[in-house]
């Protein structure tokens, strides 16, 4: 496992974020946020080029991560840094767990190809 492997523990632990999300409805994915108080707080992807991307802070250090990394983490555990994350359906917006594949680079850009041409 790499230093930079996103982690089920460190969205828990470290970040204190919840992923909680609703079978087969792709609307009802919320983040919610641990604060210094121990209330929770509701965390809102903010979109940028079409992707997802939640934006919060750890120990004054910032941190800006694709929600669909977040999510993909959250559900099975790790999410590789030489990974990339793909929808199933080619919708961005659409992070749901059961849309998400891990691809190589190789495999991202060949599927991206192929779409192109159909």
């Amino acid at each position: 496992m790499n230093k930079k492997d996103l982690t089920r523990e460190w969205i828990q632990e470290v970040a204190k974020i919840k992923v909680n999300e609703w079978p087969l409805k792709k609307e009802l994915i919320w983040f919610r946020k641990k604060s210094k108080t121990g209330k929770f707080r509701t965390l809102n992807p903010r979109e940028e080029r079409g992707y997802l991307y939640l934006c919060f802070c750890v120990d004054k250090k910032r941190y800006k991560i694709l929600a669909s990394r977040v999510v993909y983490a959250a559900r099975y555990g790790v999410c590789p840094a030489n990974m990339r994350v793909s929808y199933k359906d080619n919708d961005r917006t659409n992070i749901h767990s059961d849309n998400l594949e891990l691809l190589t680079t190789k495999e991202l850009f060949h599927k991206k190809v192929w779409n192109r041409r159909k």
